[in-house]
């Protein structure tokens, strides 16, 4: 196999650079950041790999979405200000689609999507397996021991969002979540954070900000009537979060 070019690897898929990684790692070409090589891929790890990005690309990102069209049905305030925000960057065109630089702008319907993922947990927790023995508190955590953080009490917990049970999309604002991260830099951690951080946060938030401006700018949508998901989130109970039978009556605004 023929190594890419730097322009053909700016613009390969992910799939592809995977593979590509394999094979350089193979050769013992492949130096980390302190000039030694690194430790080839095994075809295990780079099948696990493969199948746990398109999983985790895929399914949360459909799940997040189905989350955000159900918050915004329960408050058509927040869909209309969304929407009008969506329609002041993009216009109000049938074909409209954003632009890079547009979807930067989209700075309401981000804290929207943020809102979504803090008050609907897409995964149950965070685990992590200890390399080294780690010290918390009075107690020592063995090496080998696997951790897990619990992603829904931290983001209900009222010491980090304040009527963590209200859906509030100002609350990320830019001004205010610079302060959030300032007093507690980790307390939105649907993406996990620090250096094991989910490598595809920003194209989860790009793909879903783009969806759903679309949706936004030819749909509007509410709940039915007699629907469960207005006082409540009926959802599957691990793994990946969705929720279980939502319903929504949407109709063109062309």
């Amino acid at each position: 196999m023929v190594l890419l070019t730097f322009d053909e690897r700016d613009n390969a898929s992910l799939l592809t650079l995977l593979l590509e990684s394999y094979i350089q790692s193979k050769s013992g070409k492949m130096l980390d950041d302190r000039g030694k090589p690194v430790t080839p891929l095994t075809k295990e790890e780079l099948r696990d790999n493969i199948g746990l990005f398109y999983v985790a690309g895929y399914d949360t990102t459909a799940n997040a979405l189905s989350f955000a069209m159900m918050e915004l049905a329960r408050y058509p305030e927040i869909q209309k200000k969304a929407r009008d925000s969506v329609l002041e960057i993009i216009g109000d065109t049938r074909d409209a689609y954003p632009t890079d630089e547009q979807v930067k702008q989209l700075m309401y319907l981000n804290s929207v999507l943020k809102e979504t993922m803090r008050k609907n947990s897409i995964v149950t927790d965070i685990r992590r397996c200890l390399s080294e023995p780690v010290q918390l508190g009075p107690y020592t955590l063995p090496k080998g021991a696997t951790v897990s953080i619990d992603s829904w009490s931290m983001h209900y917990n009222p010491a980090n969002f304040p009527e963590p049970e209200k859906f509030i999309p100002e609350r990320f604002a830019e001004d205010k979540s610079a302060d959030v991260k300032a007093v507690a830099p980790y307390t939105f951690t649907t993406f996990s954070n620090g250096s094991r951080q989910c490598s595809g946060m920003k194209s989860a938030l790009i793909e879903q900000c783009i969806a759903m401006a679309l949706l936004l700018l030819r749909f509007e949508w509410t709940l039915p009537a007699d629907s469960l998901f207005w006082h409540s989130t009926p959802s599957t109970a691990s793994g990946l979060i969705s929720p279980v039978g939502l319903k929504l009556e949407i109709k063109p605004r062309h």
